[in-house]
């Protein structure tokens, strides 16, 4: 039997503005994304765990695709000991590369086949970090160098972080991860592989 739980606004949010206990991850939810919307993660976290203590699931299924929401929700429930498995979902990308996100709706046909760039950019880096390089100011710049001279994207940010803490890496290893944000016209994209040899 399928049951879905559709909760009101109501029953998530508060009558008043800023009235309920907000739940705050502080090291993590201030890089990448966090540092142009530095109050994002407290909304995400904290609507989390409301959702969680709601429906007190065994298993919750995050996708890859926000990774760093993805290790945001990890830390916190290993740091307030919920007992609930938080299982990764790999992303799912369009037959040219582009991950897919409800956000591409806002892309004309020209924009998604240009933003199939940014998957290549990630599979650069691989490449790159495969064949010896491992030097991550390198990596990167080859990298934004390619989306540059290869679409009409504004890159927000191009790193290579930690898997665990999404911290900057200098030495590229095989417990990392590449990832993206930036825009192609009015819409923010953002996209991430693992580095692995």
């Amino acid at each position: 039997m399928d049951i879905v739980f559709e909760p009101t606004n109501d029953t998530i949010y508060f009558e008043e503005p800023d009235s309920g206990t907000i739940i705050y991850e502080p090291t993590m939810s201030q890089k990448l994304c966090g540092v142009t919307r530095p109050e994002h993660f407290k909304g995400v976290t904290s609507i989390v765990l409301r959702l969680f203590n709601l429906v007190q699931p065994n298993r919750a299924y995050f996708g890859e695709k926000d990774y760093q929401q993805l290790v945001i929700i990890k830390k916190m429930v290993r740091d307030l000991f919920l007992d609930i498995e938080i299982v990764p979902c790999p992303i799912e990308r369009e037959p040219n590369g582009l991950a897919l996100s409800s956000r591409n709706v806002y892309l004309s046909a020209t924009e998604k086949s240009a933003a199939a760039v940014i998957y290549q950019s990630l599979q650069l880096v691989k490449t790159m970090f495969t064949e010896g390089e491992t030097d991550s100011n390198v990596l990167i710049d080859n990298a934004c160098s390619f989306l540059l001279n290869k679409s009409r994207i504004k890159i927000d940010y191009f790193k290579i972080v930690d898997n665990n803490n999404l911290e900057d890496v200098l030495h590229v290893h095989s417990n990392c991860r590449i990832i993206f944000a930036g825009f192609l016209g009015k819409t923010r994209l953002i996209d991430n592989a693992p580095i692995t040899k």
